[in-house]
């Protein structure tokens, strides 16, 4: 994505015109668009020695989301960690069923993000990534999910997002999460 495609106001914090924005929520398989997204990011990852890498469970609930926002947020992900994973690095994408939610997270082995930075990575001035992860902040909240930063064990950074299960719009709760599994990881 050129740098003009990217440019979004800011005020007050918050990126202009997101609260605007009308999110075409309907239920959506994430595993199609993480695979969609992780091809389209490869001939970068490539040009810089990076291995993509996508991990997701065989079985997965869907969610009530705006495909071409989530797409974004993923789209977003990936653009940072591509930023900052060195030649040879790796980046995975996984997604996992927590019950009420689905996860999705993008982890790298970067060089590792200050702990006291972790909650400034998705505010718009970050120097790291000045409005694509506040962006991506914005578009997951306004679909009920979170997102959180955390470092990756043995080194790196990972961003997690959750989106609420779709089932739960149109049945209401659902049982306690089962323990995560994660599938057997595929390069690209």
């Amino acid at each position: 994505m050129t740098p003009a495609r990217r440019t979004i106001r800011v005020v007050d914090g918050e990126p202009k015109g997101v609260r605007r924005v009308r999110a075409h929520k309907v239920p959506l398989d994430l595993r199609p668009l993480l695979r969609e997204t992780l091809e389209a990011h490869q001939a970068r990852a490539q040009e810089k020695g990076v291995t993509l890498a996508f991990e997701a469970p065989s079985a997965l609930p869907l969610v009530l989301a705006d495909r071409d926002r989530i797409a974004r947020v993923v789209g977003d992900l990936l653009d940072n960690a591509l930023r900052h994973v060195p030649e040879g690095g790796h980046i995975t994408v996984w997604v996992e069923d927590r019950g009420r939610e689905v996860a999705v997270a993008v982890a790298d082995d970067r060089p590792g993000v200050p702990e006291e930075e972790l909650d400034r990575l998705f505010e718009p001035s970050w120097e790291g990534d000045p409005l694509g992860l506040s962006f991506a902040r914005y578009i997951v909240e306004a679909h009920g999910g979170h997102i959180r930063a955390a470092p990756t064990h043995g080194g790196g950074l990972t961003i997690t997002f959750t989106l609420p299960s779709a089932a739960l719009a149109s049945t209401g709760p659902v049982s306690a999460p089962s323990a995560p599994q994660r599938g057997t990881p595929r390069k690209f």
